[in-house]
């Protein structure tokens, strides 16, 4: 290789990206290149400003549980709607499909270490929607004193006939809580 080549290559380009939340719960990413570049992007409104919505989709859900267990977001800044906000009927779908994969066996057989008892293995069979109740820190005693949180969303499971149960999801393994 010649000297020429050798110093003809780039320096890389600094890229620095900075986020941030205004106070009307718009969300501001600004990118900073090297050489006095800049770009300010602006993406649609942050949580606050729908927090009304009747249904959350998937995405709104994981940027919400986001935004909570990083700090960005307080969890008494977040209004759930009484009853809980509505699930997408994809939303319903996977759920579903995945309580009932703990439930059942493809083979359509009770498992043997099912995780549901009488009530809840009525309210799948009578399966009629989940809603997105509460949010509940999961935190353990160490990780509360550095200030961490692990919040994870609290489902409700409705049957056709009024029945419930509640339930999250930690670690991969179900915790059924009412």
């Amino acid at each position: 290789m010649s000297s020429k080549h050798r110093h003809a290559r780039k320096s890389p380009v600094r890229h620095t990206v900075r986020a941030f939340t205004r106070e009307d719960g718009s969300y501001v990413r600004s990118h900073i290149r090297g050489r006095g570049v800049k770009a300010t992007t602006e993406t649609k409104p942050g949580i606050p400003a729908y927090l009304g919505n009747k249904q959350l989709t998937e995405r709104e859900l994981n940027l919400l549980k986001l935004r909570l267990n990083s700090g960005r977001l307080d969890i008494h800044d977040v209004d759930i709607p009484d009853g809980g906000w509505e699930l997408t009927p994809d939303q319903n779908k996977k759920g579903f499909d995945w309580l009932y994969n703990l439930y059942k066996s493809p083979t359509g057989k009770e498992r043997v270490n099912t995780p549901f008892g009488y009530r809840e293995s009525s309210v799948l069979e009578n399966f009629n929607k989940i809603k997105l109740t509460d949010y509940r820190d999961t935190a353990n005693y160490y990780q509360a004193q550095a200030k961490i949180k692990n919040y994870v969303p609290v489902y409700t499971v409705y049957a056709k006939d009024g029945h419930t149960f509640e339930y999250s999801v930690h670690g991969g393994a179900i915790d059924i809580s009412g």
